[in-house]
């Protein structure tokens, strides 16, 4: 159980700080050489440690699927908000639209939180910028009725 837990705490610094998820092999590598060097009773401890490109894969979906599945409750709880939108190219000439929300809960308590970015192939008139945003809203489950007055 720890050895799955470790698995997962290094595959979220990966992500971290951007890098390969092969670079998961290495570690474990590192890892049992130093346990090698420093106390070779506990190196079956770290050979349990799976970090394999696709075991790293997985781990960072589960992390991302969980994380997704908190914002959208949290945004689930707000009593007001506003959205904020950011349009840019990137290097390949395709706008990206980063949706940012800002909400007030039942306690008055504020939170901002980045919703998502959504490449606008094509155009990007108001419609596809408005059904980008309504896109992003139904993948966590925000409902616009609810704050109709």
């Amino acid at each position: 159980m720890k050895a799955t837990r470790v698995s997962y705490v290094i595959s979220a610094e990966l992500a971290k700080e951007g890098k390969p998820f092969t670079e998961g092999e290495l570690i474990i590598k590192c890892l049992i050489i130093a346990c090698e060097e420093l106390d070779p009773t506990a190196k079956e401890a770290f050979e349990e440690i799976s970090l394999s490109r696709q075991t790293v894969t997985d781990r960072i979906g589960e992390i991302s699927d969980q994380l997704q599945e908190k914002l959208a409750e949290k945004c689930t709880s707000f009593v007001n908000f506003s959205v904020a939108l950011d349009e840019s190219t990137d290097r390949m000439d395709t706008a990206q639209l980063a949706i940012f929300i800002r909400g007030v809960d039942e306690n008055m308590e504020v939170h901002e939180e980045f919703l998502d970015i959504v490449p606008l192939v094509g155009t990007t008139t108001g419609e596809d910028v408005f059904d980008a945003v309504e896109k992003t809203f139904d993948k966590f489950g925000f409902l616009w009725a609810r704050y109709r007055y």
